[in-house]
């Protein structure tokens, strides 16, 4: 449902929202981890069923911003729009109507761990564990558990939502809890994103947020960085970083259909994304050091991601880690991003990053 605009419940509303027949279909449960589900449990479990939604979507707004969450969806945003003089405009790419994959949404959660994973294999502390796919057409496990179950919406009010994970050990071993907390304002939308080890033991963790922006002809982006990760046909990396020219380069390039999946290293914290009429800007915390940027030929998206570690950090092996952005969390310890999105309409925009 799309609550309307005079009829919030109080932040202290109980939710998830109770179900009625009729608008919600129980979902297959996984062996592993016997958790509700959808197309893959929450340990990562591939089920083969499609999700049914619980509710539509969440809106909040405030001043010339809009947004819509869909927490069923694995945490995701279903869209978020900037409007002014009548003209509604999205800065996120929007869901279509009955979207019920986080892929076609506008924006995910990644935990506890970012991108792919070489064979799906973690070595940490004396044990290997092995993380089975968790995507059609994937060999490798992608983006960690979160975005591949549904999430409880806590806390809501007009301009603010608060959406939570909880993850029982299953194919990934440790129990955690993932926080989303999203706040609308006049000058723009902040997003963070939190994961807390509630395991008894400790757990290797990264994180990140994966936004897909619209594009087209001329559309630029331009944003610093210290080096790229070339890729085999897996979309692997294939070694360390190196300089980002020539059609890697994002200094001050077009990026509609650029052909790119490659992770960046070295990452200012901010990326502008230029429209006709506007900037998009994306700013994010420090830790998010690493920037993975997909432009597929044939699409009218492109995703530009803050996560902390790199592409594929967790096969290095522990010694490697701490270089590549993983953290280890010993039990109750916790670690978090932040994103902002704002729009700078022209001829108000402030000089590029």
């Amino acid at each position: 449902m799309i609550w309307p605009a005079n009829s919030w419940p109080s932040p202290a509303a109980s939710w998830p929202i109770t179900w009625r027949p009729g608008l919600w279909t129980s979902s297959p449960k996984c062996p592993d981890c016997l958790r509700a589900s959808s197309t893959s449990a929450s340990c990562g479990t591939p089920t083969g069923r499609t999700r049914t939604p619980r509710f539509d979507s969440v809106r909040l707004s405030s001043g010339p911003y809009t947004i819509e969450l869909a927490p069923d969806i694995g945490g995701a945003i279903s869209g978020l729009w900037f409007e002014q003089d009548g003209l509604r405009t999205p800065v996120l790419r929007p869901a279509g109507d009955g979207e019920t994959d986080p892929t076609g949404c506008g924006c995910f959660p990644l935990a506890a761990f970012c991108n792919r994973l070489r064979e799906g294999r973690v070595r940490f502390r004396g044990r290997t564990h092995d993380i089975p796919p968790n995507r059609p057409g994937e060999r490798h496990p992608l983006h960690g558990q979160a975005w591949l179950a549904p999430w409880s919406a806590e806390m809501l009010g007009p301009d603010q939502a608060r959406m939570r994970f909880a993850h029982e050990p299953g194919h990934w071993p440790w129990r955690y809890e993932a926080v989303q907390s999203i706040v609308a304002s006049e000058s723009g939308v902040a997003l963070s994103l939190e994961v807390r080890n509630l395991d008894d033991q400790a757990m290797p963790a990264g994180i990140g947020l994966h936004p897909y922006f619209p594009t087209g002809d001329g559309v630029r982006i331009q944003t610093r960085v210290s080096g790229v990760q070339l890729t085999d046909d897996e979309r692997l990396p294939t070694g360390k970083p190196v300089r980002a020219l020539g059609a890697y380069d994002l200094s001050d390039r077009p990026i509609a259909e650029a052909g790119l999946d490659n992770g960046y290293a070295g990452w200012s914290g901010q990326l502008d994304i230029l429209y006709p009429t506007h900037t998009v800007r994306m700013t994010a915390s420090s830790n998010a050091a690493w920037l993975q940027v997909y432009a597929p030929k044939g699409e009218t998206f492109f995703c530009a991601e803050p996560v902390t570690h790199a592409n594929d950090a967790l096969a290095l092996g522990e010694a490697g880690w701490d270089a590549q952005g993983i953290r280890i969390l010993e039990p109750g310890r916790s670690l978090r991003m932040d994103m902002r999105l704002e729009v700078l309409v022209r001829p108000f925009l402030s000089a590029p990053p």
